[in-house]
């Protein structure tokens, strides 16, 4: 720890007088050149070993990602000191308790930690001049920090969204007087990208996206003349990547032009050192996350990152020493049964991603997403979890939440298609499908009238995430909320429906007649997608606390109360909870395994 201060101490004398932020070797003393002698000959000894191992046929050199952080909980973020030798991160701590930030040295095992405040700290960004990091506080306040710690300085505060279940983060200019940011005017409206300048937190708004989108995540180019953001509907199902020309007072200097469209989620845009491409992540389902890099002009086209592998984010680039961090998820999700007496097991598992369970409604089929073909798509299994087979064969196209009709001959699912996710209807004896609607909007997250009749789904085409219905047969859709709402699940009676709003985490269930009323909140906190509606009752899943566990719970519609079913130890929860029709068994998603690594990548250029 006393090294990395000392090594930091250093680099920030250096960039305030202007010169490279590299440690000179004449001014280390003996002892610790003879210590870092022998990481160097470590590390190139390691180095030679690697290149050897990894020379191609053609004699080229292959990227190999190697391990950056791999203390326990979750690492993210990453952002590189100007000279490339130290990194920036977001980490929840040895106790995964609450998110803060560190710096440690890349080739130091030690972290030094910046913020200890009891509210999460994310998206940490260091300034090109060496001397500040600024970073996210709770979604609504903007921080600095040294390098070396101590006293933190509020730039300013706001309303900072995340898109897809990612924090959009911050760039700075390359004179480092002003910060980019996604900001929104209020917590239900589309949000920009405006510039926060350091010294008196004076903002400008730089763009102003249609109702329907939102302007995300961003960076400045190295030159400062040109940023990089992502427009992307509210649910995060279509994005595009813009590129937007900047004065040299970073204004807008014409309206932004698009790069091209992704049918999924994209975050973290990184530019390479020269300015000549981006790196991004992207979504297509928003479960398995790749890097892909695109060259930034008009008619290019992006290629994979092989490399990465699957579940990655948060690309990072240094400006020196052709370095490539990112974040890579190592979270195992299976679904997770719970019967009567017994703690809860992994049924039909994989080392892959599998959610949104759901009980068929004679009980005896459970379908379910998986991503274990590397592709998301709609899987069936027995009710023991015994002879899994994959229903929908849609090569790149995503799908995910399966529903079952109340007759069980159908399912709805929601699957990307080239201009966003769209619902689906699927026979379960045939496996044809047909699209619900014919409406340029996007639609996820299909549920069934109690009659079979309907679907209700969420859609954003208003500019928000709002509940609406369809003819199961397909027909025009009607709106069916006005305030918001993004999963719903009607009465069995068929007169009243229940639903939450947020796209991310625990929200509000809330209740409202079918044929129209208020809404009424009913409890307090359900974690994602995961209630179910019975004849006297809801079952949900609470979100998971601050000690790790979570819990099943039943609200009695006679007393107004929620009752205790079963405890959940799982650390980490995903979408989903059914209840299989005798009410004597209890399926969820959630992780067997968690944790989220930092990788690094030499001579990435």
């Amino acid at each position: 720890m006393a090294d990395v201060k000392v090594e930091l101490q250093e680099v920030k004398e250096e960039s305030e007088s202007g010169t490279p932020a590299v440690v000179p070797t004449a001014a280390r003393t003996p002892r610790r050149r003879a210590a870092w002698a022998a990481v160097g000959a470590l590390v190139l000894v390691a180095g030679v070993a690697a290149w050897l191992r990894l020379r191609t046929e053609s004699g080229a050199v292959a990227l190999a990602p190697l391990p950056l952080v791999t203390d326990p909980g979750f690492a993210d973020s990453p952002s590189f000191s100007p000279d490339g030798n130290q990194v920036a991160y977001s980490w929840d701590g040895e106790k995964q308790d609450n998110r803060d930030i560190y710096v440690r040295l890349i080739a130091s095992g030690k972290p030094l930690r910046l913020t200890s405040d009891p509210a999460p700290d994310t998206v940490p960004s260091w300034s090109p001049d060496g001397r500040a990091i600024a970073f996210i506080r709770s979604r609504n306040a903007i921080y600095l920090v040294s390098p070396l710690g101590g006293g933190e300085r509020k730039v300013a505060e706001g309303i900072y969204p995340i898109n897809g279940n990612i924090q959009s983060g911050l760039s700075w200019s390359p004179d480092s007087k002003v910060l980019a940011v996604s900001e929104a005017e209020a917590p239900d409206q589309p949000p920009s990208i405006y510039t926060v300048r350091i010294e008196d937190g004076e903002k400008r708004r730089l763009t102003t996206p249609p109702a329907t989108l939102g302007d995300y995540h961003h960076a400045i180019s190295p030159d400062g003349r040109r940023l990089v953001f992502a427009r992307c509907s509210r649910s995060a199902g279509t994005c595009g990547l813009y590129l937007l020309d900047l004065t040299p007072d970073y204004r807008a200097a014409a309206a932004p032009r698009l790069l091209g469209m992704e049918g999924g989620s994209i975050a973290d845009p990184a530019w390479t050192a020269d300015g000549q491409d981006i790196v991004y992540m992207f979504g297509p389902a928003g479960v398995s996350h790749y890097l892909m890099t695109l060259r930034a002009e008009a008619g290019a086209q992006p290629q994979r990152l092989t490399f990465a592998g699957d579940n990655v984010l948060s690309p990072a680039i240094s400006t020196r020493g052709n370095r490539l961090a990112y974040a890579v998820n190592l979270s195992d999700v299976d679904l997770r049964l719970i019967e009567p007496g017994k703690a809860a097991r992994s049924i039909a598992p994989s080392t892959r991603s599998d959610a949104n369970p759901q009980f068929s409604p004679d009980g005896r089929r459970i379908a379910f997403s998986s991503d274990r073909t590397g592709v998301t798509e709609i899987w069936v299994c027995d009710q023991d979890g015994a002879n899994p087979v994959q229903w929908t064969h849609f090569g790149d196209r995503h799908s995910g939440t399966p529903r079952w009709s109340p007759d069980g001959r159908s399912i709805a699912f929601d699957s990307q298609t080239k201009g966003g996710r769209r619902v689906f209807v699927m026979a379960s004896d045939s496996g044809q499908s047909h699209r619900l609607t014919s409406d340029q909007a996007t639609e996820i997250i299909p549920s069934w009238s109690a009659d079979g009749k309907s679907i209700y789904f969420a859609s954003d085409r208003t500019g928000r995430n709002e509940i609406w219905k369809a003819p199961s047969t397909g027909g025009k859709a009607t709106q069916v909320t006005r305030d918001g709402g993004y999963v719903a699940f009607e009465s069995l009676d068929g007169h009243r429906l229940y639903y939450t709003k947020s796209a991310g985490g625990a929200s509000p269930l809330w209740v409202k007649p079918v044929e129209g009323g208020p809404e009424r909140k009913m409890v307090e906190s359900v974690a994602a997608r995961a209630f179910v509606v019975e004849e006297d009752g809801v079952y949900y899943l609470t979100g998971v606390a601050a000690a790790g566990t979570s819990s099943i719970q039943f609200y009695r519609f006679a007393s107004g109360q929620s009752e205790l079913v079963a405890g959940i130890e799982d650390r980490r929860l995903s979408v989903g909870l059914t209840v299989s029709p005798d009410r004597k068994r209890f399926l969820y998603s959630g992780s067997t395994r968690v944790g989220q690594n930092l990788m690094l990548v030499e001579g990435f250029k």
